[in-house]
């Protein structure tokens, strides 16, 4: 499993009365500090999200439920890129292995120096990592394409709540079976 970190926004600041039900909730992601969160302020709530799962996509989906989950109303309505990923994370991102992303950025002058090494684990800049790879001769997106889908589906489900459409429609237009909540 790989931890995966992005940045869910979500549809409304957190009160300090909401912040309250965070800090005491058995919620896993909140308890264990997997989800953190802004208090306060004129913008949206931004949680910081580093999230293990096998993709990026069933990660954003964890945080999104635990989200939904704690807070009757809340709910995420945009899902931004982590900028520090390790290695794994960078070839998963560049479509490429750990190995083949090593190789390919020798001959792109290297690998950025890490931001941080955790228990032998080197943590990078994406967007370094990026301009490494760009300089080799490999395109390479910004962001990884289950990162994208996520929050295409994040957006259009946070529009959908505003708009109030029931589960029956959602089936319709998408052909996915959804639950009642």
């Amino acid at each position: 499993m790989t931890d995966w970190e992005f940045t869910l926004v979500l549809n409304r600041q957190l009160t300090d009365d909401d912040a309250e039900v965070l800090a005491v909730t058995d919620d896993p992601l909140f308890a264990d500090g997997s989800v953190s969160y802004t208090v306060g302020g004129d913008e949206p709530c931004r949680c910081a999200c580093n999230v293990e799962a096998p993709t990026v996509l069933e990660a954003v989906a964890r945080a999104s439920a635990s989200v939904r989950g704690v807070l009757p109303g809340l709910y995420p309505v945009r899902v931004e890129n982590g900028a520090a990923v390790t290695l794994a994370e960078a070839a998963e991102r560049a479509h490429r292995t750990p190995q083949e992303l090593s190789d390919l950025a020798e001959s792109g002058g290297g690998l950025p120096e890490p931001l941080w090494v955790t228990e032998g684990a080197a943590t990078y800049s994406w967007p370094g990592i990026v301009a490494v790879l760009r300089a080799a001769g490999v395109e390479v997106a910004n962001a990884p394409r289950g990162l994208r889908a996520a929050d295409l589906l994040v957006r259009a489900a946070a529009e959908a709540t505003a708009l109030g459409v029931p589960a029956s429609v959602l089936e319709l237009l998408t052909g996915w079976r959804l639950r009642e909540d």
